[in-house]
């Protein structure tokens, strides 16, 4: 796994400000919401520190000092969105239920501004290193979880099988919420799961 993941989904990270300024959760919490509509509806391009403050209701120094960067400012909002939505580790459940609980939750998290904002994100990355940085930790942190799982269903799957069906499904659910943006039932869910684990056992 790539350094600074287990940041990403550290709970202690959340507790403080920057430079040991107390955390104003609901500061933060706008912060999060102005930065996905901007990513969404601008771009990153069309991110600035004016923007968010305005959504905000507040200045530009204030929303600099808690991040130097925009790429910091995405890595949080991505750190802190994926933190609400993590799913619980529960072994009482079958790989495949669990996988469809993944999907749910990438569905959950692609819902609203979010979805378009990460393909905007997505598209521009190789642009900037800082920024495709960024966005391969995020992706870092979100593909152990279906690792597991796949490896559960077929142990002896190579990596290179397992990282095939678990971006085909990803992929799957994506271009249905972001590109055609549609609901998916959870047949529908279940379906494509089944589709990707039908690869896991097939291409070896």
């Amino acid at each position: 796994m790539v350094k600074d993941v287990a940041v990403i989904l550290d709970s202690n990270a959340k507790k403080h400000g920057p430079r040991g300024r107390p955390f104003d959760e609901d500061k933060s919490k706008k912060i999060i919401q102005a930065t996905w509509k901007i990513l969404s509806q601008e771009g990153y391009d069309g991110l600035t520190y004016e923007a968010v403050a305005k959504e905000v209701g507040s200045n530009r120094a204030t929303i600099y000092r808690r991040y130097p960067s925009k790429a910091k400012l995405v890595q949080s909002v991505m750190r802190e969105t994926l933190y609400s939505l993590r799913p619980d580790e529960n072994d009482d459940i079958s790989p495949r239920e669990a996988i469809c609980n993944l999907v749910q939750i990438g569905i959950d998290y692609l819902a609203d501004y979010r979805g378009r904002a990460i393909l905007n994100v997505a598209t521009i990355a190789h642009k900037s290193p800082e920024l495709a940085e960024v966005f391969n930790l995020h992706l870092n942190a979100i593909t152990p979880y279906y690792e597991k799982q796949f490896k559960k269903i077929v142990p002896d799957a190579p990596n290179e099988t397992i990282d095939f069906a678990m971006n085909t499904l990803i992929g799957g659910f994506f271009y249905h919420i972001v590109v055609r943006r549609i609901n998916i039932s959870k047949a529908q869910i279940e379906t494509i799961v089944d589709q990707a684990i039908n690869i896991l056992k097939t291409t070896r």
